[in-house]
């Protein structure tokens, strides 16, 4: 966040800023699926809260909800398709594998995707929590679904403190 400010005083990082809150929604799409990422999570706050100054909040929340949705479909996609496929000999290796598919198996598994949707419906990356819903074995669509919901309630709250604090 540190980092973030800093580059936001400079002219170049002022430009970039002002021209996505130039473009409204559409900034407020981009920063909605920049927010799901543990690397741009800063900016893209930071652009959703300026973008609200300008925009209705309403349609902004919702704008910004869809964007998160295709930031935490390439997680998904990602994760599922790529990190999944080379961490599954590691896994077995140091029988991790077997803890995590008893723990799926097992009655306590909700626990992993409540603390997954806390962590989903908070203004902060969505890999891990997407990562704990998923050990509760949910589908991708419905995973998808939750998401949206989720990021729109993290995404009310961000535009409600923003307009009430800024």
């Amino acid at each position: 966040m540190l980092v973030t400010l800093l580059i936001l005083n400079t002219a170049l990082g002022a430009a970039v800023l002002s021209w996505f809150t130039s473009i409204g929604l559409i900034g407020g799409f981009i920063g909605g699926a920049m927010s799901v990422s543990m690397f741009t999570t800063a900016p893209a706050l930071i652009l959703i809260v300026e973008v609200s100054k300008q925009t209705n909040p309403v349609l902004l929340v919702l704008v910004a909800s869809l964007g998160s949705i295709l930031g935490d479909w390439l997680i998904i996609k990602f994760l599922e398709d790529e990190v999944a496929k080379e961490m599954r000999p590691i896994l077995k290796r140091f029988h991790i594998l077997r803890f995590i598919r008893r723990f799926q198996r097992s009655k306590a598994s909700w626990l992993a995707t409540f603390l997954g949707s806390i962590l989903l419906a908070l203004p902060l990356p969505d890999e891990f929590g997407i990562a704990m819903m998923d050990i509760g074995s949910i589908k991708r669509r419905h995973l998808l679904i939750i998401c949206f919901i989720l990021n729109l309630i993290g995404l009310i709250g961000l535009v409600a403190a923003s307009r009430a604090f800024f």
